[in-house]
């Protein structure tokens, strides 16, 4: 793309500067941090509750140096109602699973949230390295809005978060198939 710098204090009509850019957008430059870019109002509830139904480790890097990862997955929201009290949740850890797991019968991941707490809040996650004999191991963290989730209440919907390591390394990615259950639906006056 081509492009001409030009001076405001002149009314815009002098050109002070010119030049030729060449960008490569692939599918993921194109697509927003999970629809955070939505406005505000696409949030039409004051409360609901986060329901997490699945959630997949994929392709995750670093734990044991000898045998196969036993890798758990830790949620968090920092301070989510607003009374300084965070939220957390994780998963059980899979024996010998490796780099990548899936918890797909999670049926006790939810929390009440805020309209807010959906718009401004983000999601934590924390891939672990399950052992025995030593702490856990981090393989990668990463965050995520919630705001696309609810965007459309009601609907399972998969965030994909990108874990990075301490070395801010691409560390894998996480899948959460979760949704949004409103209190009291706004957009129909229910």
């Amino acid at each position: 793309a081509k492009f001409e710098l030009h001076d405001v204090e002149s009314g815009g009509h002098m050109t002070v500067g010119a030049g030729e850019m060449r960008l490569t957008l692939t599918d993921e430059d194109l697509t927003p941090d999970d629809d955070d870019g939505l406005p505000d109002s696409a949030i039409t509830f004051k409360s609901a509750i986060m329901q997490i139904t699945k959630i997949s480790a994929i392709d995750l890097h670093g734990g044991d140096l000898i045998g196969r990862q036993d890798p758990f997955v830790v949620l968090s929201i920092d301070n989510l109602l607003g009374e300084g009290t965070d939220w957390k949740a994780q998963t059980a850890y899979q024996e010998e699973a490796g780099r990548s797991a899936t918890w797909d019968a999670i049926d006790d991941i939810t929390t009440p949230v805020s309209a807010d707490a959906v718009r401004f809040k983000r999601l934590r996650v924390v891939a672990l390295d399950h052992n025995k004999m030593t702490d856990h191991k981090v393989m990668g963290v990463g965050d995520v809005g919630l705001r696309g989730v609810g965007a459309v209440p009601n609907e399972s919907k998969v965030l994909t978060v990108k874990l990075k390591d301490g070395d801010d390394k691409n560390a894998g990615k996480v899948e959460i198939t979760m949704k949004i259950i409103p209190d009291v639906d706004m957009s129909s006056g229910i």
